[in-house]
């Protein structure tokens, strides 16, 4: 597991958010805290798993990987990319499976879920879903807390 971290803020008025896109090689995920009206990227990465191993490893390691997280930050929310099916059933597979893990560990923790898709994503962060959310983002200038913030550099989302 790759990963950049910051120190979680004393829990006053503090919400925190594990953001998660799913994947069964690569998964990205990022913590952000909301206090106060201002957002604060608390630790971005990526959980990778060895393509050679067993997929029952594999989704065993991603569930551990996350449940670590969640232990680190108790989050509040945890917010997961829905399933977006084209036309290659076999990624589909590995996704959803990799989302049961992510689910799984979220369900043991208690940790309310909420999906979303791509497009409500970047709708979300920069008004208009058909461009790449980062490039809209600061574009917009709606977040610069997070948009100037390395995890837009890091490979930790895909949301661009």
């Amino acid at each position: 597991m790759s990963r950049k971290s910051t120190t979680t803020p004393p829990p006053t008025d503090l919400r925190v958010a594990l953001g998660i896109d799913p994947g069964l090689g690569t998964t990205g995920y990022g913590v952000i805290a909301a206090r106060n009206g201002t957002l604060t990227a608390l630790e971005y990465g990526t959980i990778r798993t060895a393509v050679k191993t067993p997929d029952a490893d594999r989704l065993a390691e991603l569930e551990r990987q996350v449940t670590k997280l969640i232990k680190r930050h108790h989050p509040d929310t945890v917010a997961i990319e829905k399933l977006f099916f084209n036309t290659n059933t076999t990624t589909a597979m590995m996704v959803s499976q990799a989302r049961g893990a992510i689910l799984s560990a979220c369900g043991q923790a208690h940790i309310p879920v909420q999906e979303f898709t791509p497009l409500q994503v970047k709708l979300a962060i920069g008004g208009y879903g058909l461009f790449g959310a980062i490039a809209n983002a600061i574009s917009y200038n709606r977040y610069p807390s997070i948009t100037t913030s390395p995890v837009f550099k890091s490979g930790a989302n895909d949301f661009y």
